[in-house]
């Protein structure tokens, strides 16, 4: 498992920051991209301390991974919950993905919970394999399938593909229906989701 993508990260990182702390943003912004992970540190450090939400985001990103400094989870996680508090989702959902790698998975459904919440595909996604399996939640198909839906309809192929499972062979309390199962799976396949593919060919 990998936090979000950095590339997610950066698309929106401009967004929703302060005008006194944007120009600090942008030039941290800037630096990273040239390779310079000391002054983009040292650029993001301060708008992240006077609250700015996708500084701390950024600044937990490079705790998390490393990245021009020594790799430090509690530093990451005290800097993504101060942005995820204030509702920043890519910071909910890459707290959460901390927590479910140390196996704390009733702190990481809270933080998946909150992202999917906002419509974060991957946080829907997340949420409902732990409803699936049973991970810091009571088992729920019923619910998995909710979460797999929604993030399915988005077009995440992982989640067309698990919905499909759950709709032809996993009824439990989740209504099973055939014909839906099939055309999730190859709604996936289709992405070249090779577990799809393969229940896709059991179901034919």
């Amino acid at each position: 498992k990998k936090l979000l993508a950095l590339s997610a990260l950066v698309g929106a990182l401009i967004i929703g920051s302060t005008m006194a702390s944007l120009a600090d943003v942008e030039s941290g912004l800037a630096a990273f991209q040239k390779g310079d992970y000391a002054t983009a540190l040292q650029e993001f450090r301060l708008p992240a301390e006077q609250g700015d939400a996708d500084a701390q985001s950024f600044l937990g990103y490079f705790y998390a991974n490393g990245i021009g400094v020594t790799k430090d989870i509690k530093e990451a996680r005290k800097w993504l919950r101060k942005a995820a508090e204030q509702g920043e989702v890519k910071a909910q959902y890459n707290l959460a993905l901390s927590y479910d790698e140390a196996q704390d998975y009733k702190s990481a459904v809270e933080w998946y919970r909150r992202a999917a919440q906002q419509g974060f595909v991957w946080a829907q996604f997340k949420l409902g394999k732990k409803y699936f399996h049973g991970k810091g939640v009571a088992v729920s198909k019923k619910k998995a399938t909710k979460w797999y839906r929604l993030a399915a309809e988005q077009g995440l192929a992982a989640a067309q593909g698990s919905l499909g499972e759950i709709l032809l062979y996993r009824s439990a309390d989740a209504v099973r229906d055939q014909k839906e199962g099939a055309s999730w799976l190859r709604k996936a396949a289709e992405q070249e989701d090779v577990h799809a593919q393969f229940n896709l060919g059991k179901a034919y």
